[in-house]
Parts: C-alpha cells; structure tokens; sequence
C-alpha cells in the first residue's frame, strides 16, 4: 500500500518519544510509534502544540528495520521480526526481478495474512499477484489479486505498489480476466465456491470474489450454463460491472449471454482503453462459440481472430486465449486441421501459456501439456 510520508526525520530526534526506522533509509524514522500489530505499525507523524497526535500512518512490516519506545512496543515488534524479515525479503528479490525466489516467500506469508486488511496484508498480496502473473499462472493469481482488492478496509486500495499490474480507472487486473481454457488450476479456482453477494451489496472485492469463481465454475461444467445469474446492483463501480458481463456472456443463461454481449458491445468504439475492448472481443467471441447456430458460431470466431490479429505480443494471456478458444472453436465446427494450425501457433508463440494445459488445447496439439506453469491455487 503507497504511503505518503507526512514527516521523515533522523531518528534520534525522537528520542523522547520512540522512533520507527525503515528499511534502506538509514536512521530514518518514519515517526514515533503507536501501535504494533500483525498488520504493521501504527506511526505518529507529527504532534500539535499541546502534544496531541495531528497526524498517523500504519507502515507495513516490509517497510520497518526496527520499532524504538515503550518496552512493550519493542518486545511485540521482536515478536514480529520473523515476518519483518520475511516481507523484506520477498520485496527485496521481486525488486530485482528474482520471482521465482520471492515467491515462496510471499506464498508463506500470504497464507499467514489471509483474510486480513492493514499496508503488510496489502504489500504481501500484491508481491503475490506479480510472482504469478510473471509465472504465467492467471488461474492462481485470482486469490492474490483479491486478497490486494480486500487488504483495506471498503476493499478499495490505492493503486501504488501495483503500478503498472492494476488499471486505475477501474481497479481491475488488465492480465486477469475472469476467462480460461479448462485445466486443473481452474477446477482448483472453482472449487473455492462462495455465496452471492446479498441483494444491494456492492462491494467490489465480494463481487469480484464471487464473479471470478463463477466463471471457474461455468468453464469447468460444473455450473449447468441455464442459471441466471442474480442482477448486478444499479450502484456498482464500472470494473465490477465489466466482470460482471463478462462472466455473464458465457456464465449465464441464453438471455443472460445475449443481454451480456449487447452490454460488452456498447463498451467497443469509445474511449476505453486496448486492454478494455479485448476482454470484450474475447468474451463476446466465447461466448457465441457457445450458441448451437454456426452462423453465430463463426461471428465468434471471427471476433476473437481480430484480437489476435491486432496483438502487439504484449497481451500474452489474452492474445494466448483467443487463439486457444478459436483453434478448439474451429475443431468443432468442422474445420480440424485449421484448428490444429493454430494450436500449434499458439504453442509456438506462448510456449507457457495456461491455455495449453487445458484437454480440448492438448488434443490438438498432439502434446501432454505445457507443464511450465505449475499453476496452483493457495
């Protein structure tokens, strides 16, 4: 979680009062400390002309070297120094571009703050979510990027130390669309099930939760595709409601798919962003691969190929699934050997991508699985 300093100064000049030192700041303190916690420390940042607390912060244990004051302060910061050193760690080596060896680290912590808000529960999940987009694992990257969206609490923390991996407009994951092949990381994902948010909820982490795991559950078969999905409140923020028709269009029922694609329709020709209208061609393209006329069938085919037309190779996961769900769309409309030509493609131009761990992608590559993205959920 970004955190704007109020005040940073030598930590000496509290010695009156304690000091938070930082990490990679020298003897910076961040200001006299609080409140320790599991979630971080609570920080004074400056004081009024009659000593009362004017300004605070909590600090992630990512971020604090050392807490300075009260014996019972420091003995509950001591207590805490594992997961300190941990969390520093795992944001020290994801720094320098070592995923691979933060990621267990950021895995043991994440289970650890599962469920929890405060700036460490924030900075672990999201240290989680970039290890797996890098990694290639979109199917176990959804319970990270939650777990980042609920950290705070109303679920809806600023974008900072996701730059880059989070669309500040919408608060969604550009990367993470809520659509996959079937494999085992997604019967993973659909097994986590939750409950509908109630009639009026509109929180985004509730409906993101129950939004991505319906989806999971759609691919896997183990929604029968005739439910209709329960009606999304009018007062829902615009990242929700693009999940939302997105899962609709292929989670939903016949009216429900049709009334999605409608939906997504509007969204193409504005002033949304590249990654915006390919989620919506990709979606609106599956989601016709779905309907019994070919006709319609072919109108999804052909959506998804202007995606993958239109690829700078920078949108892998996306470009990778179009081209999967196009190729399984092509078999089965009678047109196996194209299929095939395109599986193969897709294996040649996304060697990792999840996609190709999925039975119907296999089939037609004539291969047992990528095998390179061990993607698990945890």
């Amino acid at each position: 979680m970004a955190v704007s300093w109020a005040v940073l100064c030598p930590a000496g000049a509290w010695s009156q009062t304690g000091a938070v030192v930082l990490r990679g700041e020298g003897e910076v303190s961040a200001g006299e400390p609080l409140a320790v916690s599991e979630d971080g420390v609570r920080v004074a940042t400056r004081r009024d002309a009659a000593g009362a607390v004017a300004g605070e912060v909590w600090i992630g244990w990512d971020r604090v070297r050392e807490v300075r004051g009260p014996a019972d302060l420091e003995r509950a910061a001591e207590a805490l120094r594992d997961v300190a050193d941990a969390a520093w760690r795992a944001g020290s080596r994801a720094a320098r571009g070592d995923f691979a060896a933060a990621e267990p680290l950021y895995e043991g912590l994440f289970e650890r703050y599962r469920g929890r808000t405060g700036p460490t529960a924030s900075a672990v999940s999201a240290g989680l979510l970039r290890c797996r987009l890098v990694r290639g694992a979109q199917a176990s990257a959804v319970s990270a990027w939650l777990g980042w969206l609920s950290a705070s609490v109303g679920g809806t923390p600023g974008v900072g130390e996701l730059g880059g991996v989070i669309d500040a407009g919408t608060g969604l994951c550009p990367a993470l669309p809520p659509m996959w092949m079937p494999s085992a990381s997604v019967v993973s994902l659909a097994g986590g099930g939750v409950e509908a948010p109630g009639a009026g909820v509109a929180d985004r982490s509730a409906w993101c939760r129950w939004l991505y795991v319906r989806a999971a559950r759609a691919e896997v078969g183990l929604e029968d595709g005739e439910s209709p999905m329960p009606e999304l409140p009018k007062q829902a923020e615009d990242g929700v409601r693009l999940v939302y028709e997105v899962v609709r269009s292929r989670a939903g029922d016949e009216a429900g798919r049709r009334e999605a694609r409608r939906a997504l329709g509007e969204r193409l020709g504005g002033r949304s962003p590249g990654w915006v209208e390919a989620w919506v061609r990709v979606a609106v393209g599956r989601s016709l691969l779905l309907e019994p006329e070919v006709e319609r069938k072919r109108e999804g085919l052909l959506s998804l190929m202007y995606v993958v037309s239109r690829s700078s190779g920078e949108e892998g996961y996306i470009t990778g699934l179009a081209m999967a769900s196009a190729a399984v769309g092509l078999s089965e409309t009678g047109e196996a050997e194209a299929g095939r030509a395109l599986a193969r493609e897709l294996m040649a131009r996304f060697p990792g991508h999840p996609s190709l761990d999925s039975a119907a992608v296999r089939a037609l590559t004539g291969s047992g699985g990528s095998g390179t993205t061990g993607d698990t959920i945890k």
